[in-house]
């Protein structure tokens, strides 16, 4: 008599087999505080995951076979989790890892509305005027934005104004710019309180807002729950 040998669960089929080269994810390491963005190189065939290393983690953290990590990505409106093992690593011609396939994965469909709250300087754009504030939430479809100013600015800036924003994102390169649309603007003791609705962002935002909000959002922690 033979006993059936459990399968591990079928991945091929998963969306993550289409995330691109260059896609930045976010990893926890062992040891480490924080999550570290991390240039994803390739998702092999056989469900192994080829990530470069950037020197804030290489420079204060040995790389060592068999360590757990946890890696978080945001792909197509949906976050991914999950957590894995470092198979092996290589520092030439730049130092990468290879994670195991994971076994698990968690998941959270991202909503166009979601927003994630935050405090972010940035500055909005109306042709020749602009503001200087701060970003107090974020999404994929929109933001909402303060800015202490002047009693005339709500005129310059009211719903249905198309706007520039420019805003970095911690640890994700260069300043990131979006345009958008006014959908209100109200002026409340001194700040002007403005909503914005997001035109198409560019591949590179998109991926990097993602990005931002999947290090927000625990979603290995609250599928194990």
């Amino acid at each position: 008599m033979t006993r059936d040998v459990p399968k591990e669960p079928e991945l091929s089929h998963s969306p993550l087999r289409g995330l691109a080269s260059g896609r930045i994810v976010l990893v926890e390491f062992e040891g480490l505080c924080g999550r570290y963005p991390c240039p994803l190189e390739e998702v092999t065939p056989e469900g192994e995951w080829i990530v470069r290393v950037p020197p804030s983690v290489t420079t204060r953290h040995p790389l060592r076979a068999g360590d757990t990590v946890v890696v978080r990505c945001a792909h197509e409106g949906t976050l991914y989790g999950f957590r894995t093992q470092v198979k092996s690593h290589a520092f030439r011609p730049q130092a990468s890892m290879t994670l195991a396939r994971p076994t698990e994965v968690g998941m959270q469909h991202l909503r166009q509305d979601d927003r994630v709250p935050c405090l972010i300087p940035a500055s909005v754009s109306v042709g020749e005027k602009q503001l200087s504030g701060m970003l107090i939430d974020l999404s994929r479809g929109g933001c909402r934005f303060n800015s202490e100013t002047t009693v005339d600015a709500p005129a310059a800036i009211a719903p249905g104004t198309r706007v520039m924003i420019r805003f970095p994102l911690f640890q994700m390169g260069e300043q990131q710019s979006a345009s958008g649309t006014v959908r209100s603007a109200n002026l409340i003791d001194g700040v002007l309180r403005i909503g914005v609705e997001f035109g198409e962002l560019s591949a590179s935002v998109s991926d990097c807002v993602e990005a931002y909000i999947a290090g927000l959002i625990d979603i290995v922690d609250e599928e194990a729950a």
